[in-house]
């Protein structure tokens, strides 16, 4: 372990004082950066969830262990909230998260979405997705008809919420849309959960429509939602 952090720690890149960014491997794996003593430090929650992992405090001791849960993805490409993944091909942030009664879509068609259950509520997260390529691209923003899909939410208690709603404006087939070179899309994702359940991470399948059914086409992110 400390092996891995000393890797770490020669990888890190701070972009400036002002910025307060740290990346590593052109990855944004910390918006918070901290100077003592003249000397970057970032939170070890952030090396941890940049490395797919998890911070857990044992006695005086702070133990960094394989990240474990639902819909758990192992990878390069997590985050939080606000920080800018840029996996290569496509560049992927979560803007915000609300938690809510209904919500009237604001991208695509004019529809107003409820809980069905009892007592559950909404979640939304909205995302946004830039096209990296030099052509454009059909994306798909659902999980249906797509078996490469691991698009979930999960909460504190390692439960998983699959994707109840999106809202996007799209071009074609209601679940996807076409993103022009360099362009961006805004889009919402809605799960319906209990009202007691407390968001933890978004697991988030980047691909386009027609590598639905492809997972070696498939990128996946997560975003911590929680503070």
């Amino acid at each position: 372990m400390l092996k891995t952090i000393s890797s770490f720690a020669l990888a890190l890149i701070v972009s400036s004082a002002f910025s307060q960014t740290a990346t590593m491997n052109g990855q944004v794996i910390s918006s918070n950066v901290k100077f003592i003593n003249g000397k970057p430090y970032v939170a070890l929650e952030d090396i941890a969830r940049s490395n797919g992992m998890r911070v857990v405090k044992k006695g005086n001791r702070y133990i960094l262990v394989a990240a474990g849960g639902a819909n758990e993805v192992k990878g390069r490409f997590t985050g939080k909230i606000g920080d800018d993944l840029f996996t290569g091909d496509w560049r992927f942030k979560v803007l915000s998260v609300q938690e809510a009664g209904q919500y009237n879509h604001v991208f695509g068609d004019a529809e107003r979405v409820e809980p069905k259950g009892p007592g559950n509520k909404l979640v939304i997260v909205r995302c946004q997705l830039r096209n990296g390529h030099r052509v454009p691209e059909d994306m798909h923003f659902t999980n249906s008809f797509a078996s490469n899909s691991h698009s979930a939410l999960t909460d504190t208690d390692s439960h998983t919420y699959p994707i109840y709603d999106y809202d996007v404006h799209y071009t074609h087939y209601k679940w996807a849309a076409e993103v022009l070179p360099g362009a961006t899309i805004d889009f919402a994702l809605v799960f319906e959960v209990p009202g007691s359940a407390k968001p933890r991470d978004l697991v988030y399948s980047i691909f386009r429509y027609d590598d639905r059914g492809d997972s070696k086409k498939t990128t996946d992110v997560r975003i911590a939602l929680h503070k």
